[in-house]
This record gives C-alpha cells, structure tokens and sequence, in this order.
C-alpha cells in the first residue's frame, strides 16, 4: 500500500527545518554532539527496544569511574557489538550475582577496543560471551556477542551496563563522555544521550543493510528490487517471512533507474530522475510505502546515486552540467541541498556517474573517473563535517565507472571494467590506498560488487563476453576466481546484495526484458524469471 506523501513528517520538514528558498538553496544542518566519540550504536539488534535504567551520573553507581555509563534493563537479551573493534577483554566464568557489594569482582564482561578507548559490556550471562567471540578477535558491530544477566554486584534485576573507558591495564576503568547513532535515540535526545526512563530502539545493524543501485538488502532477511518499468513507472517485488511478493507498481514517471537504499531496520528509500528532471522518491517506514513525491532539486544532469546509514542519514550524488557532481541529503530532520562539491569544469569533474559507499559510522566516499581517465575521490570523515578537496588516486587508465562497496571496519574496495575488459580493483586498507591489480577476466557488462557475513565475504558479479554470469569472491583475504556461475544468457549487467547471514541475492534484466533472480545460499541457485517487463536497467 502506498500511502500519500502527507501523511509523514518527513515530506513536511522540507519547507519548514531547512529550506530557505522555492530553489532549495539550503543551508548546511548544524548539529553537533554535546558529548564525545559519537561512534557508536546501541548494544543491541537494530528494530528492537530497551529501557534505560540508569544513565549518566546516576545517583546510585554511575559516580567516580563509571560517570558515563548506562543501565539498559532486562534478562536474557542477546547483545550486540556497539562499534568495530578489537576484543580486548572477557571474563565470563561466573554465575548469576546479587546485591552485595562483595560480589563485585564476580561479573562477567566484555571488553572491546576502538582506537585509544575500551567499550565495555557488563553483567554478562556465564559462558555467553567466549560462546560468540575470541580475544584479539576483530569484530564487525551489530554482531550477537553476549547475554544479560546479574552477574556480579546487581542491584534491582537484570541489565546490561555499557560504557566508553579509557585503557588503564584493567577491566574497571575512567569512562569518557560517548553518545550513540542511532535514530530513535538522536530523535528523543539531539546529543546522543539517552536519558533514564526512555525506551530506545536500536539502529545497529552493523553495516549489514546493503544497497547495490536497483537492490537493497537487510539484516533480518528482507531483499527488495526496483526497476523502470515498460510504462514508465516504478516497478518493486520483495522478499519478506512471507517468501517472494510482487512485482507491484509503485507509479512515478521515471526519466532514469531507480536507486535505492535500507537505513535504520524497516526504512526504505528509492530516488530517480523524474521525467521533469527533479529528484522523486518513495520510502517505506513500519510496513507502509509512502510517495511517490517530487523533491524538487532540478535539474538533474543524471540519474541519483544514494547510499544511507543506521542512524537514518542518506546522501544522494548526481553528475551535473560539464562535469559537476550535486549533493543533498537527509540529516534525520529534512531534506537538505542540493550543493556544489565539484564545480562545472572544476578540478576532477565527473566523466562518469559517481559512486557513493558508507564505511565505518558517518563516514562516506564518493568515487568516479575524471576526462583524464583516472579514479578519484572526495570523503566525508564526520556525519555532518565537510568535504575533502576531489583528488585523484593517481589510478588510470580506468575503463569504466567505479563501483565501490564499504565495510564496517571503514575498509574501502573499488571494481572497474579496465581498458582491456578485465575486472580491475584498488582499495583502502585503513592506512592507505592500494592496487589497481587485475582480476582477469572478460567482462561484457560493469561489475557489481557486494559484501556479506559480516565483512568476511567480499563477492564481484559480471556478465561475461559469453553473456553467463561470472563472479571472482574474496574469503579471509584470499581471492578465488574468475569463475563462471553459468545461468546465461543475461540480458544485462547483473545487480548484486549481501547479508550478514551469507546469503546473495543476484538481479538482472532477462533477454525477455523480465527481472530474473540468482541467489547463494551455501551453494548458488536460479536463475528463476521474475516476471515485470523492464525497460531501464544499466
């Protein structure tokens, strides 16, 4: 069902939080956390609640070290890693506790490193956390770590206490002052601190919501694809507990191919280039589809490339006129832009489409080729900071636009189709940019690149001269591959999404012009038609 764009406060927003002109000139949001390493996402699965129980400077325990923490109630929910780090901590032999101050040095926790600070998880269930994670392991966030319990001193029932500490050579050390990402939490709360009483619910999902232009996938299972239709609307079919639904229209006049986006758990957004040359989307929020609705922001010189985060923000670029690259955004308030980041004719001005990728929390690259045929690149290290100056990665002769996945441990991986019809790759490893190194093989279309489980699986899909469906894929930082997965002949490029459960699912246009559905589940599957008739699909 899709409902009228009235109908949300969203669409609302727009001519009252940030527009300043009919134009939509509008002035860059200024929000700034009232606390520090706003990094992190609550420990918990995203779409779910808790109560804060305790929080900073509570007059019961939350003094002296433990200043800035938190008490989230409950026993026997299942944590989840608030942040990527490096497990620096565990201790969980001990049985449930009780309210005497004896038993202090009796809980069980979990230490995890970002950085120069300890995230610390406290009053653990006994063997739930060497159950899930190793010492020195590095983790992703939004990943099961642990069970709440009352081990230790606890008083007033079951909960878990979280808190950012500084490194002191022990597991009970000085807390700093931390805030958290997540949407309903920013929402009650503009800094980023949840206050005692409030029930909160979770936008971490680790990173694990994956988008790949056409396609969006989620942490709960839920993969929807879009298309242009024959008609010219909007086309979806989607997968849910129910299995595979659709395909539906969901209207619009569309000048381009969608794109579309999952931020926090539920929430789904999908731009295009309408036919009067403005930016239009729909968005999904609790189970109802809103829009179509134009967002004005013309003239559009290309199709808009979007890509959101948990916490709710999306970013959407677009080619203008003579090579210039346009910006607007959603800061979880209203919708903002668009603004220049390369001017026309400007330093790096865009030969190709861009291509935008999330990493680590509110970090965000955009990449593309130049006229002088080399890779570049602006980013963004901070949720509302300000752009780098476009650079160029020194990387040419690059064949094609460049496709680029991000993952949460802010590693970076960009594909091309190179000057020979190779697969090329470069990429960030957190310190430095690497490559471009071959991949070999012969490709007929541009690549799709996804990540899933966790960031420990890194897939690239192409259609090969032969017109099937080839893939090289990286395993603990072995590359395996180029091989071909068959299913042909396609009739396009492929679209691929990843979860954090393995699971690949692969689009594309058939030789009939029907969407038709490739998916790795512990071994490949498919093709299987889709049925829709579609027109647009690059």
């Amino acid at each position: 069902m899709i409902q009228t764009v009235g109908a949300r406060w969203r669409f609302a927003a727009i001519t009252s939080a940030c527009l300043v002109s009919a134009s939509f000139v509008i002035a860059t949001p200024e929000r700034a956390f009232a606390n520090q390493l706003p990094d992190y996402y609550l420990p918990w699965a995203a779409g779910l609640s808790h109560t804060v129980t305790q929080g900073n400077g509570g007059a019961f325990s939350h003094t002296g070290l433990a200043q800035y923490a938190w008490d989230f109630g409950g026993d026997g929910w299942v944590v989840a890693s608030a942040r990527a780090g490096s497990v620096s901590g565990i201790q969980d032999s001990y049985g449930p506790g009780a309210c005497n101050q004896q038993l202090q040095n009796q809980a069980n926790y979990l230490m995890v490193r970002s950085g120069d600070v300890d995230a610390l998880y406290l009053h653990l269930a006994q063997g739930s956390v060497s159950s899930r994670v190793s010492p020195n392991e590095v983790i992703p966030p939004g990943i099961p770590v642990a069970v709440t319990d009352s081990s230790g001193y606890v008083c007033g029932g079951a909960h878990l206490h979280f808190m950012v500490q500084g490194v002191c050579g022990n597991w009970w050390c000085q807390s700093v002052p931390s805030s958290f990402l997540d949407s309903d939490v920013l929402r009650q709360d503009s800094d980023g601190v949840p206050l005692v009483n409030q029930s909160v619910v979770s936008s971490n999902f680790g990173g694990s919501a994956q988008s790949n232009g056409e396609a969006a996938a989620q942490s709960n299972g839920n993969v929807d694809v879009f298309w242009q239709g024959t008609d010219g609307q909007l086309w979806h079919k989607w997968y849910d507990a129910t299995g595979w639904n659709g395909p539906s229209p969901m209207g619009g006049s569309l000048a381009s191919e969608p794109s579309a986006t999952a931020t926090s758990l539920g929430v789904n957004d999908v731009f295009w280039q309408g036919t009067d040359d403005n930016l239009w989307h729909v968005y999904k929020v609790g189970g109802v589809w809103y829009g179509p609705a134009s967002l004005g922001m013309g003239p559009l010189g290309s199709a808009p490339h979007a890509v959101g985060q948990a916490n709710g923000y999306v970013d959407i670029f677009w080619r203008g006129p003579r090579g210039s690259m346009l910006h607007s955004w959603f800061n979880g308030l209203c919708w903002c832009g668009p603004a220049t980041i390369i001017d026309q004719d400007g330093t790096g001005a865009l030969a190709t489409e861009p291509s935008p990728v999330a990493s680590s929390a509110g970090v965000v690259d955009v990449f593309w080729t130049s006229f002088d045929n080399n890779l570049w690149h602006v980013s963004r290290v901070t949720q509302d900071g300000a752009w780098s100056a476009p650079a160029s990665l020194g990387i040419g002769t690059v064949g094609s636009a460049p496709h680029a996945v991000g993952q949460p441990n802010g590693y970076i991986d960009v594909f091309w189709k190179g000057s020979g019809g190779d697969i090329q790759h470069s990429w960030y490893n957190g310190a430095c940019w690497c490559g471009p190194v071959s991949m070999q093989g012969s490709l007929a279309s541009e690549p799709s690149p996804t990540v899933s489980s966790s960031g420990v699986v890194l897939d690239v899909l192409w259609e090969g001269t032969d017109t099937n469906l080839w893939h090289v894929y990286r395993v603990g930082g072995t590359w395996y591959g180029p091989s071909s997965l068959g299913m042909g002949p396609l009739g396009s490029g492929p679209r691929a999404v990843g979860q954090i459960n393995g699971v690949i699912d692969v689009f594309w246009k058939g030789t009939d012009s029907q969407l038709v559905h490739a998916f790795y589940n512990g071994g490949w599957y498919g093709p299987a038609p889709f049925g829709g008739s579609i027109s647009t699909w690059p």
